[in-house]
């Protein structure tokens, strides 16, 4: 995508009288029906029907009648001075149609660092906003709505942060020499032929090869970025699933329908014993073995005997797994030793990549307003597992209880009815008389799981065994304290960031620290700001080089044959 260019926004000019000191939503365009401009109307109406907003509609652009109302500026065609100033004043920029190829007016709103909104049924918009994370997509007129109250509800501090991810994107795709530059590529102008390499590698497809695909897995996650990052850089690449739930069909190809040609790289997510243990062994091209851990055994024999086997077979076939690998990465250092441990050799480093990207949606509004009730809400994310200890988590907050009787634990992540310890967490709430504090809410949707995100006061794990821990960096992202037991991969993902604690400390002490981390605004923000600093390194900037590595090895492995 070559895009096109913008020109620099000029000085501006005095604004007219009613926008003096007034909060406003600007559109700038053809004021007709084609650009979608009734719908925009009617979701404004509607917003202020149901606000105490201050926040006004300016509209200004070429139209055949006037469209002033209540709460709505028509300025009709105004001078190029004027433009400037309404686009650097403007609390946010709305550009609602759904047919454009390139929105020269979105592209000057993020040149003076406002964010916008636009419509998500235009792919050339939406793409964009998704990739800059400069403001927010919206479809039906609902979620145009939703939009409004969501920037009401931004500090200027976050509405300028989304506005300067926004002008860094355009400084990219709206500058005419940098635009001139990509023609000159296209067209092989002034090109040396070291330029015109496209892949630094011979590999033409690198798979990947994993048990489960799942909706909000963090391994599936990780599989889907890596997908995503290959094909941009110009590999075909494919994942494959022994299965795959019902929404992530699309997501991944079945192994048992398809398999990956002999001649591709193959990168082997390892986490559990499976059948595709002998698939990816036997896989004649180049491959590597990325290990995500295996939960002990141990914990789940009480409840589940049956998976409990399945994680002992996954543990006991590293050592038999380790000559058909010369190239192996872990996602922390703690794997990647256990790897070492097991034969592997010289393994490597892959980590969970956290793109804050992910969360450029408009949460849940239903839930943003729940979790907004003034109670204190305690946040955990993750499968209800045994080795996550969510029952020792309950018996802790009934102790932080105690000291805030006005907060409430909030526990996502699949929970099977099937499942024993499900039964035992149920019984563990009911124990402490908790029904009406603890909320298991199982597995839910994006907006929902960002909605939670944005309105949680503390991140709070007991979890025994974390092979990465992907939450306790999301919960950074939204500068959530994060208070978790000190055990295996867990300091090493929060490094100097957050509150650790002991295996062996008392729960009531615990919860003792982690009231300090809600109420202490000094001691909070000094984690945070640690926090901040923690997130950046699991960014794609941070993470991508270290994938370009490890196909740069791949590319030099020869191939290994191995008997079925």
């Amino acid at each position: 995508v070559i895009s096109e260019g913008t020109e620099p926004i000029g000085a501006g000019a005095e604004l007219p009288d009613q926008l003096h000191g007034k909060r406003f939503l600007l559109y700038l365009g053809r004021r007709e029906a084609v650009k979608n401009i009734d719908m925009l109307l009617r979701a404004f109406r509607a917003f202020r029907q149901t606000s105490n907003s201050p926040l006004d509609l300016v509209l200004a652009g070429p139209g055949t009648e006037s469209l002033s109302e209540a709460n709505v500026i028509d300025l009709e065609l105004i001078s190029d001075e004027l433009k400037a100033s309404l686009l650097r004043l403007a609390t946010a920029v709305v550009q609602p149609s759904t047919n454009e190829s390139f929105s020269r007016t979105m592209m000057e709103a993020w040149s003076v660092g406002r964010p916008v909104v636009v419509n998500a049924n235009c792919l050339a918009t939406a793409k964009a906003v998704s990739r800059s994370g400069g403001g927010w997509s919206a479809a039906t007129e609902a979620e145009w709505v939703a939009a409004f109250h969501e920037i009401e509800n931004t500090s200027s501090s976050e509405l300028a942060r989304l506005g300067e991810l926004g002008r860094l994107y355009a400084d990219e795709h709206a500058d005419w020499d940098k635009i001139i530059s990509r023609y000159e590529k296209l067209f092989d102008l002034n090109q040396t032929e070291s330029q015109t390499k496209v892949r630094r590698t011979n590999l033409a497809a690198i798979h990947q090869l994993l048990p489960d695909m799942v909706y909000g897995d963090a391994i599936s996650n990780q599989a889907l970025a890596i997908r995503e990052r290959l094909r941009a850089n110009g590999y075909e690449s494919e994942i494959f699933a022994k299965r795959c739930e019902d929404r992530m069909r699309a997501s991944a190809l079945l192994s048992d329908e398809t398999q990956p040609e002999p001649e591709a790289a193959l990168l082997y997510h390892h986490s559990i014993g499976s059948e595709l243990t002998s698939l990816a062994v036997n896989h004649q091209g180049p491959k590597c073995l990325i290990y995500h851990n295996i939960t002990p055994a141990q914990y789940f024999a009480p409840y589940r005997p049956g998976f409990a086997w399945m994680l002992d077979t996954g543990r006991k076939s590293l050592k038999r797994l380790a000559p058909y690998f010369e190239v192996s990465v872990g996602d922390s250092a703690y794997n990647a030793r256990e790897l070492a441990a097991h034969g592997f050799n010289n393994p490597g480093v892959l980590p969970i990549v956290i793109d804050p990207h992910r969360w450029n949606m408009i949460p849940d509004q239903n839930q943003m307003r729940c979790g907004q009730d003034g109670r204190t809400n305690i946040l955990f994310t993750g499968r209800i597992a045994p080795n996550k200890k969510q029952d020792r988590l309950v018996e802790a907050f009934s102790h932080f209880q105690e000291l805030l009787p006005e907060s409430r634990l909030i526990i996502v992540g699949e929970g099977r009815l099937s499942d024993p310890f499900f039964h035992h967490l149920l019984g563990t709430i009911k124990r402490f008389n908790l029904e009406s504090a603890v909320e298991v809410t199982g597995v839910v949707e994006e907006e929902t799981l960002l909605a939670y995100y944005r309105t949680s006061h503390l991140y709070w794990s007991f979890s025994e065994h974390e092979g990465f821990g992907a939450p306790l960096v999301e919960a950074m992202w939204f500068d959530i304290p994060v208070c978790a037991l000190e055990v295996t991969a867990v300091s090493e993902t929060v490094g100097q960031a957050g509150v650790l604690f002991e295996l062996d400390e008392d729960v009531s002490t615990v919860a003792r620290r982690a009231y300090r981390l809600v109420t202490d605004e000094e001691f909070r923000q000094s984690i945070i700001d640690k926090q901040r600093l923690r997130r950046a390194d699991f960014t794609p900037d941070s993470v991508w080089p270290i994938l370009a590595g490890l196909v740069d090895r791949l590319a030099t492995k020869p191939i290994i044959s191995a008997v079925a």
